[in-house]
């Protein structure tokens, strides 16, 4: 080959390598100026590859905060990539997206060609994200106030694409408790419970976030995500009298060890409380293990279902979680009847532990016999739920489904009164007067019980449309119906 030939050849193979090299490009100008906020952001870029290659887009802070990767094939186009982070990002506006383009499975050393993109501003979630597109969640449809609980039902609006899991999670100084739902495809509201292990404090320095995923996904997968601080808890519509507190010492504490058999008691205080005191009265704590739940205390002349009075305790103004250094006793009423008969072996001998050590379980042997206050009577016995203030003719005797009050006051508290001749889980749900479903909620039935049930949580979901509805309680031993009137 002659030398200007080989020179020609050598010209035509630079230039073809250059063109090609030109040909796999990321445009940085098509990056968006915002994002929405999430763990799971994603974003757009266009791109040109002359293959298959690899495009990648990274979110920087002060540092690498997370990237994605798609591979495209050869043309020109615009490509949607998930970038993942390990947290959500604040709402700001000193973020710097990356993108590069690469060899398929290639680091980034290998790019091809690489561009950035300043000022990007991340959201604070309260606009309820984009709704313009085809999967979203609509923060702005979150409430800015929750009644106490440990289930609490939450609206929000959403676009869906197809089947999809809509989560809500509840947080303060860290997370408490979250609720999920799967929707189908389409726009509209849904209602999702949100479980807690404790009833929250009253307060408004409560987060609620909220996202959409694939059906059965982890945050990982979030679509879209969104947040709406300032949640306020309310007290729960406390109301009633309250008794005065026992602020004094326990009594009956001999400072003794405690024998039975000749066996030293040593309770676990952890699996043996039932009950601890806080600001002076009696609150519940307790598994409900060993019949705990059957038993009744008389209440305006009814006997009350523990489970039911452990509940309504929760709403009492001096109401908190049980924290480190709180009396723990091993009765349902801080060392106070009633108490299991059941027993539990200790060195081989069987220990009626409620019985011989029914006092204070954090203070080993020597609080066995210690007191504490009872549940404040006064303040349950002005409670609607148990007949305080209550119209004479609800009759809870009746064996019949009673509501009260009806028509419902959806500011106010609202029961369903049932007698139940079978333990066993109950489903109480709303129709509305065509039939069709709204809503449900569980509750833990007790055999031979005439339960208080609040469903205030459950009758927010149709405070907002006025009408007739139908409640229905349905177990093994009981399913009936009754038209309430919400007004």
């Amino acid at each position: 080959m002659k030398i200007h030939e080989f020179k020609f050849l050598l010209i035509f193979f630079l230039a073809w390598i250059g063109t090609n090299a030109q040909q796999a490009s990321v445009n940085c100008s098509s990056l968006p100026s915002s994002l929405s906020p999430g763990t799971a952001i994603q974003v757009s870029v266009s791109y040109t590859a002359d293959q298959n290659r690899d495009v990648v887009i990274e979110l920087w802070n002060s540092g690498w905060l997370g990237q994605g990767k798609k591979t495209v094939g050869a043309g020109s186009g615009t490509t949607t990539i998930t970038i993942n982070v390990n947290n959500a990002p604040s709402a700001g506006s000193n973020y710097l997206l990356k993108a590069s383009i690469r060899p398929v499975g290639a680091s980034w050393q290998q790019n091809i060609n690489a561009c950035s993109k300043n000022e990007i501003n991340i959201t604070n979630g309260n606009s309820g994200g984009d709704n313009g597109g085809e999967v979203s969640i609509n923060c702005n449809s979150l409430p800015s106030s929750l009644n106490g609980g440990t289930s609490i039902q939450i609206p929000i609006s959403y676009v869906a694409d197809q089947n999809r899991d809509v989560v809500i999670e509840l947080w303060n100084s860290g997370w408490l408790g979250q609720g999920r739902k799967t929707v189908g495809s389409g726009s509209g509201t849904t209602t999702v419970t949100v479980n807690l292990n404790n009833t929250p404090s009253s307060g408004s320095n409560y987060q609620l976030k909220a996202s959409i995923r694939p059906v059965g996904g982890g945050w990982q997968q979030n679509i879209k995500s969104c947040s709406k601080n300032g949640i306020t808890i309310g007290n729960g519509n406390q109301g009633g009298n309250v008794g005065n507190p026992n602020n004094g010492p326990d009594t009956g504490c001999t400072g003794q060890d405690t024998f039975d058999q000749g066996v030293r008691i040593v309770p676990n205080a952890n699996s043996w409380k039932d009950s601890y005191k806080a600001n002076g009265y009696c609150f519940c704590q307790s598994s409900f293990d060993h019949g705990v739940g059957n038993f009744k205390i008389t209440i305006n002349g009814q006997g009350r279902n523990i489970r039911d009075i452990c509940d309504e305790l929760k709403k009492h103004p001096k109401y908190r979680n049980l924290r480190n250094g709180d009396p723990k006793y091993n009765t349902i009423q801080c060392g106070n009847d009633p108490g299991h008969n059941d027993a539990i072996t200790i060195q081989g001998k069987r220990i009626k532990d409620e019985k011989v050590c029914p006092g204070r379980v954090d203070q080993g042997s020597k609080g066995c016999k210690c007191k504490g206050p009872k549940f404040d009577m006064t303040w349950l016995s002005s409670r609607a739920r148990f007949g305080g203030g209550r119209a004479k003719s609800l009759d809870l005797e009746s064996k019949e489904l009673n509501f009260y009050p009806n028509p419902v006051n959806v500011n106010g508290e609202s029961y369903l009164n049932v007698y139940t001749g079978q333990s066993g889980t109950a489903e109480i749900s709303i129709h509305n007067i065509r039939g069709e479903f709204i809503t449900s909620m569980k509750y833990d039935a007790v055999k031979d019980t005439n339960s208080a049930i609040e469903i205030t949580q459950l009758l927010k979901v149709i405070s907002e449309t006025k009408g007739l509805y139908v409640i229905s309680y349905k177990s093994e031993s009981v399913s009936k119906s009754k038209v309430i009137l919400v007004k």
